[in-house]
């Protein structure tokens, strides 16, 4: 029997049924990742990714484009999770040569797998600056000129525009390609492809939060208020202090730059005290190596100390191996690295968000309405002014670290 929103099309002599349309069912904007999964996927073109009152990118459905297909909730990786994995090895490492170390954010370990990748005739894709915007976007780079915009921290959730279809392309091509990227982008390439591809090797990091593009641009903007200048150029974490990290803003006049280190660098300061994360990253659904990915790199927090030979603040690397894809490719770049066998154990304990999140506190509301009112660093300043609060913030930090060894046993 027809239903009774059903509709009947007679062409010729032929008749058709044709359900009406219903809206997909993603995930809410507290639930949603922003990966653009769903926005790659649909066939209609019928999802934008549309920035929300705190900057972050949702998707939003044209209903009258909408075919009711469903591709997009096929393709999200919160509706559909992976299981927490197990890793097949953990080292802290570190790239040999001086320049790789110095020019990264860790232990260089991302610019070997790159080079190898694009010495094979291979395409990168990571995210890089882009100016004169100073946003963040997903780039591909088949050269050791364009991987260079591809090195280094970038503190914002990249935007991901067609680069889901432009992985496909290069992989029906029959081309190696690295895919590099937070947990969330990792699953949601991989849920968007399908099967999985031996010319694929993902890498993702491990993941604090994505920080508010809104505070960013906040941030930036009274950097330029002071300078009386725009930024020209953004440089996080590359030749600098690893420990020390810095944030540093160069403007249109060279002799003109801004330049602090946490926790001098108020933007730094509220998105490591989790003032404006995205809403779903107090809540990630890829902890516990849920993304999917074949390497997870990040920083080996701790053992400079326990490793003399690292213990030169240039940089190490933990690298977690995560499948036999992703233990071949780090095998090719042995004889370029300094590596060290060290536990998972060990690895969450230096790095607490592989297994759990930072809780949402009040201050992000409080952000968020005083960011509408004030500039950037009156903002921080005000939520970071009790002592009370940052006793409070260290003795849950150290809470945290305490039950990390039952948590690691809880994955299996």
């Amino acid at each position: 029997m027809l239903q009774k929103k059903d509709t009947i099309l007679k062409i010729g002599s032929h008749f058709m049924f044709k359900k009406s349309k219903t809206k997909p069912k993603l995930p809410s904007e507290a639930k949603c990742c922003g990966c653009s999964a769903c926005y790659a996927s649909c066939p209609a073109k019928a999802i934008s990714m549309v920035a929300d009152k705190e900057g972050f990118l949702q998707p939003h459905i044209d209903k009258k484009l909408c075919i009711g297909c469903g591709k997009c909730e096929n393709a999200c990786p919160v509706l559909h999770q992976n299981p927490s994995r197990k890793p097949i090895e953990v080292f802290a490492s570190r790239a040999k040569d001086e320049e790789t170390l110095v020019g990264s954010s860790s232990g260089g370990i991302f610019t070997l797998l790159a080079k190898k990748t694009i010495a094979n005739g291979g395409v990168v894709f990571g995210a890089a600056w882009e100016y004169p915007s100073c946003k963040v976007r997903h780039i591909a780079a088949t050269t050791y000129t364009d991987l260079d915009m591809l090195r280094g921290s970038k503190y914002l959730q990249s935007e991901m525009g067609n680069i889901f279809q432009e992985v496909k392309l290069a992989l029906q091509s029959n081309r190696e390609v690295l895919f590099s990227g937070c947990p969330c982008q990792i699953a949601g390439l991989k849920k968007y492809l399908g099967d999985d591809n031996a010319n694929l090797l993902t890498v993702d990091i491990i993941c604090h939060g994505a920080p508010s593009p809104l505070a960013w641009n906040a941030f930036l903007k009274q950097r330029e208020n002071e300078s009386g200048e725009k930024v020209s150029k953004v440089i996080s974490r590359r030749y600098c202090s690893w420990v020390n990290f810095k944030l540093s803003l160069q403007f249109q006049s060279p002799e003109k730059i801004y330049s602090k280190s946490y926790p001098e660098n108020s933007f730094l300061v509220g998105f490591l005290q989790n003032y404006f994360l995205r809403k779903c990253c107090h809540q990630c659904s890829f902890r516990k190596l849920r993304s999917g990915s074949d390497i997870t790199i990040g920083d080996a927090w701790g053992f400079e100390k326990q490793i003399p030979d690292f213990n030169d603040d240039k940089g190490i690397s933990t690298t977690i191996i995560n499948t036999t894809k992703g233990k071949n490719a780090f095998s090719q770049i042995l004889d370029d690295i300094q590596k060290y066998d060290i536990s998972f154990e060990e690895t969450c304990n230096s790095n607490p968000t592989l297994l759990g999140n930072y809780k949402k506190t009040w201050r992000r509301k409080k952000f968020f309405t005083l960011i509408k009112k004030m500039d950037f660093d009156s903002v921080i300043s005000k939520l970071n002014s009790s002592g009370f609060f940052r006793k409070c913030h260290l003795l849950l930090w150290w809470l945290k670290r305490l039950i990390i060894n039952r948590e690691v046993n809880k994955l299996w």
